[in-house]
């Protein structure tokens, strides 16, 4: 029984091994893949802080602006929850963020003092390995 991996295997020594050239094509695609892949995948760039959540909205005790879309949640262990922002209020150093919630489920879940992630920005893969090196914008 010949699998597909063998067969490739085979395929790869018999003519890309043997010949220079055909082993560096093979070897520029894999390159060119890699970066494109780690360019064009995007991730998220999020800023944590602590809230209190109750009946669809959120203080935090900073005031913040631009604020579109935040993930919430009690535990990292537990479930995170996405919410879009529909609405933000300022009332002295307090930052009010409204989202839309029907789900009595979430509510009770959520109820109390929560950890939010406030989504800042977007970089590309090849950005935070290579240029950033794993370290945070502000450093």
């Amino acid at each position: 029984m010949i699998t597909i991996l063998q067969t490739f295997s085979r395929l790869y020594v018999k003519y890309i091994i043997k010949s220079k050239v055909l082993f560096y094509i093979f070897l520029a695609v894999g390159i060119i893949g890699f970066l494109i892949m780690t360019f064009s995948l995007k991730l998220d760039i999020v800023t944590k802080y602590e809230a209190y959540f109750d009946n669809n909205k959120i203080v935090i005790n900073e005031n913040l602006d631009n604020i579109d879309s935040l993930y919430i949640y009690k535990s990292l262990n537990e479930k995170v929850y996405f919410f879009d922002v529909n609405e933000i209020d300022y009332v002295e150093q307090y930052t009010i963020l409204y989202v839309n919630n029907e789900n009595e489920n979430i509510k009770n879940n959520l109820l109390g003092v929560v950890k939010l992630e406030i989504v800042t920005g977007k970089q590309s893969l090849f950005e935070l390995i290579y240029i950033r090196a794993g370290k945070k914008r502000n450093e």
